[in-house]
């Protein structure tokens, strides 16, 4: 593939502050190599270049592309390297874990909301202090708690090498020692206060910094990104420069032009107008399709998703519908790969759920839920502090839909311990959240849950929410079809006039069954 204007403008224009803002598909990564190579190529050494991502695997994809070592890292390993100029280590899981349980049982705490707490504090950049000022006692004291036994141990966990990093960067003595004389940021949307002071401290001496990144694919506010770092770049660098990438080299015209037609009203119209299709191919169009229920839904999906298994990727807006995948593949022994490191059985609410339900064997599954789930929905109904993915109480309703597959408790039981700890089949059809797929293309991409209370989910920002559809729509390479139960998104309301959406309800009860395949393992069904 050549380099067109705007990526050759990005490369031989390498100096100074600068921001990309980089649509789907628009090589960003080939351009993010290319400058590097070029930077090489003129003398520049390599000790004197940084690129910083998010993921080992973008770190790993760069590093291969460039073939030298020490250039890519992630913001975690390049904050382990400046504090392992530190006294501080890594602690010991265990140390780690002990220390939870014991403020967990000292301030009433469930684990992984103070887990989540902590990280969340981090990434923020806000000192116990100031979380016991702003959020009063029990996580935010517990927050203080662990960080004062961290400093008298000495010791760092996963998420303090990048507080740690900082703090030893605004020490003028060590960051001297890390400036860069050209520093990439790969995915600047995503950055968080903390990360972006990192960089602000990284390039202070030089001011070659570029960042690259798509504004309108910032889904992940809720764990602290500031989408704000790229677009009022300016403000941090008053003297930075503005690029744009929107050439897609990724999808058919058809697909581009939906994408473009989809971009959140906030899109710069520099990155607009660029926004066409590279290819040269029309594609098939754009397949909806409406359906009486989730489940023949989702068994539809399946089904063509199934036919080519290893291009294809079926997205969600939340776990909640992953859960009725993965039970629909369960029961038709459907072989399959869930993206990311969570889904529908590693949710919280879920193993606490199942936890309490072991504690009735000997009941009926619909008895046990009676006694056993009330007391979680309803701590849920009042705090439901789970990631954007995830809807604590739909899941705990899904779960009571998926007990109905058993008679007796101890069997239900049984079924999701095995659920909780399966190995993905990397020859089985991806199933994915959109946030899980952020990043990610695929030939051959199902959008199911396109309904009224799907995108937008209800108690999303609607903003945001927006964002997350135009995600989700541009990971196709080659098709993309979105299905719905009952009312469709309002996103999709100025492409059904009163003509298709009486056609999509005639077809409504056409359902692709699934096939029941070889079992995988013994489930234990009534």
């Amino acid at each position: 593939m050549g380099l067109n204007a705007d990526q050759q403008a990005i490369i031989s224009n390498p100096g100074g502050a600068r921001s990309v803002v980089a649509g789907p598909g628009s090589g960003k990564s080939t351009t993010m190599v290319e400058m590097i190579r070029a930077l090489l190529a003129s003398g520049v050494s390599p000790s004197e270049v940084r690129a910083v991502t998010f993921s080992k695997e973008m770190a790993g994809v760069l590093e291969k592309k460039l073939k030298i070592k020490g250039i890519t890292s992630t913001f975690h390993s390049l904050g382990y390297l400046i504090c392992s100029e530190t006294e501080r280590k890594p602690v010991e899981p265990e140390l780690r874990y002990r220390l939870m349980c014991k403020l967990c049982k000292k301030w009433s705490l469930d684990y992984k909301e103070l887990d989540q707490f902590i990280a969340r504090m981090r990434r923020s950049n806000t000192n116990p202090d100031a979380a016991v000022e702003e959020h009063g006692y029990g996580l935010a004291t517990a927050y203080r708690d662990y960080e004062d036994a961290r400093g008298r141990e000495g010791w760092m966990d996963f998420d303090s090498m990048l507080a740690d990093s900082v703090a030893a960067l605004e020490k003028l003595d060590v960051r001297a020692r890390w400036q860069p004389k050209y520093l990439i940021v790969d995915e600047a949307q995503d950055t968080d206060d903390c990360q972006w002071r990192m960089m602000q401290l990284m390039s202070e001496r030089h001011g070659n910094i570029t960042v690259v990144g798509d504004p309108n694919q910032a889904i992940y506010g809720f764990r602290g990104a500031k989408p704000d770092n790229i677009t009022n770049f300016q403000q941090w660098f008053p003297t930075g420069k503005k690029f744009y990438l929107g050439k897609n080299y990724r999808s058919t015209r058809r697909i581009v032009q939906f994408v473009r037609e989809n971009a959140p009203a906030d899109t710069p119209p520099e990155l607009l107008e660029r926004m066409v299709a590279a290819r040269d191919v029309e594609g098939s169009p754009i397949g909806l399709k409406m359906y009486w229920s989730e489940d023949s839904e989702a068994e539809s999906a399946l089904a063509l998703a199934g036919k080519d298994p290893l291009n294809s990727i079926i997205l969600a807006r939340t776990n909640r519908t992953v859960g009725l995948l993965e039970r629909l593949c369960n029961r038709y022994n459907i072989r399959y790969h869930l993206m990311g490191k969570t889904g529908y059985w590693k949710q919280n609410e879920i193993r606490k759920a199942v936890e309490a339900l072991k504690n009735y064997p000997t009941l009926s599954i619909d008895q046990a839920c009676s006694m056993a789930l009330p007391s979680i929905e309803a701590k849920y109904a009042v705090d439901d502090r789970t990631e954007k993915d995830n809807d604590a109480l739909e899941n705990l309703k899904v779960l009571r839909l998926i007990g109905k597959d058993f008679k007796m408790a101890k069997d239900f039981t049984i079924y999701a311990n095995k659920m909780m700890h399966r190995r993905n089949d990397p020859k089985g059809v991806s199933i994915s959240t959109v946030h899980q797929a952020k990043g990610l293309e695929f030939k051959n991409v199902f959008i199911i849950g396109a309904s009224a209370k799907g995108f937008p989910h209800p108690k999303g920002d609607a903003r945001e929410e927006r964002r997350i559809w135009f995600v989700a729509i541009s990971r196709p390479i080659d098709n993309l079809r979105i299905s719905f139960a009952g009312t469709p998104s309002p996103y999709l309301r100025k492409y059904l006039t009163d003509d298709i959406l009486d056609k999509l309800r005639e077809h409504a009860e056409e359902v692709d069954h699934l096939q029941a395949q070889q079992s995988l393992f013994t489930q234990e069904k009534k």
